[in-house]
């Protein structure tokens, strides 16, 4: 009989430790950098959103973050954004992106937006967009660009420019 519920405890000990242990973690890491300037004095502002659900089990974690692009007039009115959200796998010797995904606005009517894409690479996400600038429907411009998120090893978050 000792032996009995020795070998059933193994067993449930063994069965028990090879489920993934889940634990939520909100983090909210927020940071905006004004990557471009442009003559008329429009900027592209990068922000970088870390609201980390992460799930941790024994043999990794996994998080999502997003990383936006907004496109301002000098005033500072909102002409268009581009968001990249990745959910990444890291645990501790390696990483990797595991879905991406994009999302646009435009909420000026001069811009259309053109053309949208999502890529997962090894450990980065990265969304491109075109939006085509108009005046009185006369075409003036396409403005493209692509915005990054990557995950080391350990789970840290890089945007890259």
């Amino acid at each position: 009989m000792k032996k009995t519920l020795i070998l059933l405890f193994s067993f449930l000990f063994i069965f028990a430790s090879t489920f993934p242990v889940k634990a939520s973690e909100i983090q909210s890491i927020n940071s905006t950098n004004i990557i471009e300037i442009f003559d008329d004095g429009s900027y592209i502002e990068s922000s970088t959103e870390e609201n980390i659900v992460a799930t941790l089990s024994r043999s990794s974690s996994t998080k999502s973050a997003k990383r936006t692009y907004t496109y301002k007039t000098s005033s500072g009115k909102i002409l268009w954004t581009i968001t990249v959200t990745g959910t990444f796998t890291y645990n501790g010797s390696s990483s990797s992106c595991t879905k991406a995904s994009v999302s646009t606005t435009c909420p000026s009517i001069t811009f259309k937006l053109a053309s949208k894409s999502a890529t997962k690479h090894n450990s980065t996400a990265t969304a491109t967009a075109s939006f085509k600038q108009y005046n009185d429907s006369v075409y003036l411009r396409t403005i493209t660009r692509s915005v990054s998120i990557s995950c080391d090893k350990s789970g840290k978050l890089k945007g890259i420019y």
